[in-house]
């Protein structure tokens, strides 16, 4: 065991080893930050899908409050589908 610990004691004194711990530890650190921003970033894209789905979801509401609205007036449904995009299966569903 004493054999162990001297020669540990030399080897972990080497610029060899010490430079290789180093760069491990380097290594480390820098996945540690990759993984980190690239959490941040997909956290940041996800809100942004989620803001631009709820912007899309909103747009569709009115869109189709507009069309029950036009259709209700008895506006000619080719009318209603040009000034709403929606598609001819959805406002004959209102």
């Amino acid at each position: 065991m004493e054999e162990y610990v001297k020669e540990s004691k030399k080897t972990s004194t080497k610029e060899e080893v010490i430079g290789l711990y180093d760069k491990e530890l380097y290594d480390e650190a820098m996945e540690y930050h990759r993984i980190r921003h690239a959490r941040e970033e997909g956290m940041e894209k996800g809100i942004e899908k989620g803001i631009e789905k709820g912007r899309k979801e909103g747009e569709k509401k009115k869109s189709l409050e507009i069309a029950k609205s036009l259709k209700e007036a008895g506006v000619d449904i080719e009318i209603i589908i040009k000034s709403t995009s929606l598609p001819k299966v959805e406002i004959e569903k209102l």
